[in-house]
């Protein structure tokens, strides 16, 4: 052991021996420097303890203000954290996580897909202007158009229609109602609707031909009775009075047996 230690003591005597002095100033301001490095790092902790209490102090503060002012709206704050939590949950589902995805995506996409939208409109635009319409005139008559219809006293007119058409709901419906009832009531009598429905419309069809014939006709001369009478030639002329008097027969009678 005591052989051991001796050349150990040996050894450093050698290495301590083969420092030089000038090596020994560098070590020492090395050490120097580390050694203020190491105190500027404690002071700062030393600093920073000191001030944690009282930041936390306005941390607790504003929690305590902003669960205040939670509770004063009506809202606790245990509730927002509640569904904090919940929408948390909502959007950590799978599903959601699906289609948040899809919608990164499509936002991804999206400077292409309006750039395609703008190409479309520029495309559709010059085919308007090669047929002759003017877009920038049909714009403006437009934002005319829009004006007048946000104008104060347009509005006012709006709404007091929408008025009308709401109160009009009642008036419709008991229409609606009334006409059910009637048909109702004659079907029960043994009347078929639909036959009813293509004779009314055969009629309609020939008033409105007859009509239009007249107004496009200048009307015939009538002087007296003898003029009149000599109508009664006419193949279309005798056609309506036999009617007149078939559907007067028929109507007579019904007056008869039904109390008008």
């Amino acid at each position: 052991m005591n052989t051991t230690t001796h050349i150990t003591k040996n050894k450093d005597q050698e290495v301590l021996a083969a420092i030089k002095p000038e090596d020994n100033a560098k070590m020492l301001s090395e050490i120097m420097r580390k050694l203020d490095s190491i105190q500027a790092e404690v002071e700062q902790i030393n600093r920073q303890t000191q001030q944690a209490p009282q930041a936390l102090e306005l941390i607790t503060d504003a929690i305590d203000e902003v669960a205040g002012q939670a509770h004063e709206s009506g809202s606790p704050l245990g509730d927002r954290m509640e569904a904090v939590l919940k929408l948390m949950d909502r959007l950590s589902q799978p599903g959601t996580l699906s289609k948040l995805n899809s919608l990164l995506d499509l936002s991804e996409q999206l400077p292409q897909i309006l750039a395609d939208v703008v190409d479309l409109v520029d495309q559709q635009a010059a085919m308007l202007e090669r047929e002759g319409i003017d877009l920038s005139q049909r714009t403006t008559e437009l934002i005319t158009l829009l004006k007048r219809l946000t104008a104060p006293k347009t509005l006012q007119k709006l709404n007091g229609l929408m008025d009308v058409l709401d109160d009009s709901t009642d008036y419709l419906t008991l229409a609606v109602d009334t006409f059910d009832d009637f048909i109702n009531r004659l079907s029960a009598e043994g009347i078929d609707i639909s036959k009813l429905a293509d004779n009314l419309q055969s009629m309609l069809m020939a008033s409105h031909t007859a009509l239009t014939a007249t107004l496009n006709e200048s009307p015939k001369k009538i002087g007296g009775v003898f003029s009149l009478l000599r109508q009664l030639n006419d193949k279309d002329f005798q056609k309506v009075l036999a009617f007149m008097a078939t559907f007067g027969k028929h109507f007579g009678r019904e007056l008869g047996n039904k109390s008008l």
